[in-house]
Formats: C-alpha cells, sequence, structure tokens
C-alpha cells in the first residue's frame, strides 16, 4: 500500500510575495537535505488565479538560488484545505480567516512565525508588496529563518505521517 506525502500549503493575502517565496524556500530545503516524502504548495486568500509572482519577490529568491518564476496564484479554496496536512499562514487575519471558513481544518492551520513554538503567540510576517527591494530582502530573511526553525518539526510531523498514515499536526503542536 502506498503512503501518501505530507502536504505543507503556505497561505497569504495575495500568493504573489510571501507564500511563493516560502513555497520555494522550504521546497529548496528539503532538495538541499534530500527529505522526502513532503509535498508544498501555496495560495492566496484574495487573488486572481494564474497571475505571476511579483517581480521583486522573483529577484530576491534568484538571488538565493531559488528560481519562483513559473509560479502562478492559486486561489485558496476547501480542496486545498482538505489536500494539506499543515497549513501555514503570514497573518493572524489568515489564521483567523480559514478557521471561519473552514471550521474541520482548525487543528491543522498555524501562523508560521508560532508554529512549533507554543508558548509564543507569533506574530504577522508583513507583506512587502508595493514597496522596495529591501523590503523583499528582508521579508525573505524573515521567511527564510521561520522555515529553518521549524524545517525539523516539518520532517518530524512527516515522519510520523508515513509511518501512522494519520494527521499528527494537532497532536504536537
Amino acid at each position: 500500500m502506498d503512503k501518501k506525502p505530507f502536504h505543507v500549503l503556505f497561505v497569504c493575502t495575495g500568493n504573489l510575495c510571501r507564500s511563493p517565496m516560502a513555497e520555494g524556500i522550504l521546497r529548496h530545503l528539503l532538495k538541499e537535505k534530500n527529505v522526502n516524502p513532503i509535498e508544498v504548495r501555496s495560495a492566496g486568500l484574495f487573488t486572481f488565479e494564474n497571475r505571476p509572482a511579483e517581480p521583486l519577490a522573483v529577484e530576491v529568491c534568484h538571488e538565493k538560488g531559488i528560481d519562483i518564476s513559473n509560479h502562478r496564484a492559486v486561489l485558496f479554496d476547501s480542496t486545498l484545505a482538505e489536500w494539506a496536512d499543515l497549513i501555514l499562514v503570514m497573518e493572524n487575519a489568515h489564521l483567523f480567516y480559514i478557521q471561519n471558513l473552514i471550521p474541520q481544518a482548525k487543528g491543522k492551520i498555524f501562523l508560521l512565525r508560532g508554529f512549533g513554538n507554543p508558548s509564543a503567540p507569533g506574530e504577522d510576517i508583513e507583506d512587502p508588496i508595493g514597496q522596495d527591494l529591501e523590503a523583499y530582502r528582508n521579508c525573505y530573511e524573515t521567511l527564510e529563518a521561520e522555515i529553518q526553525r521549524i524545517l525539523p518539526k516539518i520532517i518530524e510531523l512527516a515522519k510520523a505521517q508515513y509511518e501512522t498514515k494519520e494527521n499528527p499536526c494537532e497532536e504536537t503542536s
């Protein structure tokens, strides 16, 4: 019997800056560490589908050796929520919106900055859209630091799910 990969979904407002950068960063780190089976996607709560990532987000990722130039925006919906084993959002507003939109997904939705650290409430990751290149670089650095911090936790959850075929997020976060 095939075991399903662990699915991580990053969500932001427009799926043009933060969540595509986060998706690219996590994919890059997983590839560097040769970690399988984890699949990564991203989506936006309020977006027009198929829009490309913001050029400055693409540029900053390119500076770090990550290619998100083929990214196209995806609108978050219940199908994506069901696909995901772990949903990481950029702002408290995103967290509350999804929890109200899809109450049955509450146990797998977390603020990126608070995930894996129950004693820290977590802060929003500022949206760089409409700002200069430096704002995008700062956003990237924040995302990379947070994803590096939680990478062992994601790998642990994926391993637990692979071994038990259940979603281990509720019990371990």
